[in-house]
């Protein structure tokens, strides 16, 4: 998945990751047509745009190529759902505000998986000292969320806003460069971060897709 400026490049991607970045919301936020599983066919996408289109914009235009196309059919409803509710801990924030955050459209973060373990850094592993480095906790929620860490989604109710020093380590487990389990995250979260997860269920905004055809019309 390809994108720059006034371009997007998609090459093999299923029906459900399409309709994913067609969203502004997680994968945990979708519910899908029974059947769909196991009838998942893989596509390449490709478009032109203005270049100063918003990120938000293009969203719409791929909602609107998917109900072109695809002929997707959807609606909203609030649901109650299993979650992890994000909070500061109880024994206190173990992060600090970085002292040179970069702008909101600079890429800061790095994840790695190898024998020694997996780790996520608030700089990238080329950046020049000196370089702005720091991240949101909404962009770590972002992060668990878009990338299956969890069964369920995370809810940000920290309250922290800006940029912080935020980095995770975790040790290798029995099985090289196997990602961490669940558990494994929550007790890193909190003994590094400061941050606690704790199980709840509560009412989120879900799209409920009713029909989306998976051979698309002909260009």
């Amino acid at each position: 998945m390809n994108s720059d400026a006034g371009r997007l490049d998609y090459r093999h991607i299923n029906i459900k990751a399409l309709v994913w970045v067609a969203f502004p919301i997680s994968n945990y936020q979708i519910v899908w047509p029974h059947g769909l599983l196991g009838n998942l066919n893989f596509y390449d996408v490709e478009a032109t745009y203005p270049p100063r289109t918003s990120k938000s914009q293009v969203q719409l235009m791929l909602q609107r190529l998917l109900a072109e196309r695809f002929h997707l059919q959807t609606h909203w409803e609030v649901r109650n759902s299993p979650v992890y509710l994000l909070n500061v801990a109880r024994g206190g924030l173990r992060i600090r505000k970085s002292p040179n955050p970069p702008d909101e459209k600079t890429l800061s973060i790095s994840v790695s998986n190898g024998p020694e373990g997996w780790s996520l850094h608030d700089r990238l592993p080329s950046s020049a000292p000196g370089s702005p480095f720091g991240m949101t906790v909404g962009k770590l929620v972002d992060y668990l969320n878009n990338n299956f860490v969890f069964d369920r989604l995370v809810i940000d109710q920290t309250g922290l806003d800006g940029y912080y020093d935020i980095n995770l380590r975790i040790p290798a487990s029995d099985s090289a460069e196997r990602l961490p389990d669940a558990e494994m995250f929550i007790d890193a979260i909190e003994s590094q971060l400061g941050l606690t997860l704790q199980k709840q269920t509560a009412p989120v905004k879900t799209l409920i897709v009713d029909h989306i055809d998976t051979v698309p019309t002909p260009n």
